[in-house]
């Protein structure tokens, strides 16, 4: 299982920009739909194009106009963790479920036999 620490929001200021190259690609004439494939002087030209967009400048401004990034995060955002499921199954299907915000899908840990996890906080009697 991992972590992604989202530092001073850079993921999430990404994938505005990645939406926006993906819903205006044609309008601006991007070479791609995605983010990370733009070119040099593409990418140098998205912060100036979503801030002048009618519709997509309102989005830029609720998040602050410094926050447009097009480049991935630095490495070190992500902790990687290593769950042993044989020994604490129950510890780590608690811990994986917090890793997906509580979700049900606990696929990220990959693990075929998953006992029913007890709730949290209970002890389990």
């Amino acid at each position: 299982c991992y972590i992604d620490f989202d530092i001073n929001n850079h993921r999430s200021n990404l994938s505005l920009a990645a939406a926006f190259v993906d819903a205006t690609d044609s309008r601006y004439g991007f070479s791609s739909k995605h983010l990370l494939k733009l070119g040099g002087s593409e990418l140098s030209r998205i912060k100036d194009s979503l801030l002048m967009d009618h519709e997509w400048g309102s989005k830029v401004a609720a998040v602050g106009e410094s926050s447009v990034v097009t480049k991935l995060p630095q490495c070190g955002s992500r902790v990687v963790f290593r769950l042993y499921w044989d020994v604490a199954p129950l510890a780590c299907e608690n811990f994986a479920t917090l890793c997906v915000n509580g979700g049900n899908s606990m696929d990220v840990c990959n693990n075929p036999k998953k006992p029913k996890p007890a709730p949290i906080g209970e002890s389990g009697k």
